[in-house]
């Protein structure tokens, strides 16, 4: 059981480092909204910086709301 645990944070940790590492002007809307449920699905709060970074990128749109939206709940 321990050994499947560690397997799913291994996996969670690389998948995190692969959307931070991604992150970057080239990204599209819809690649940042796949970025912010991956990383919000484990009910903790992402990196404030990279949701800044998609809320300055996309505003105005659904995407620059939604980061909006996270960055200023109350935890």
């Amino acid at each position: 059981m321990m050994q499947y645990l560690a397997k799913i944070g291994i996996s969670t940790v690389l998948s995190l480092v692969f959307f931070t590492v991604g992150c970057s002007a080239q990204q599209t809307e819809e690649q940042a909204l796949a970025q912010l449920r991956d990383m919000t699905s484990s009910g903790k709060l992402p990196p404030e910086n990279i949701v800044a970074d998609i809320e300055t990128r996309f505003a105005n749109k659904k995407t620059g709301a939604l980061a909006k939206l996270l960055r200023s709940h109350p935890f």
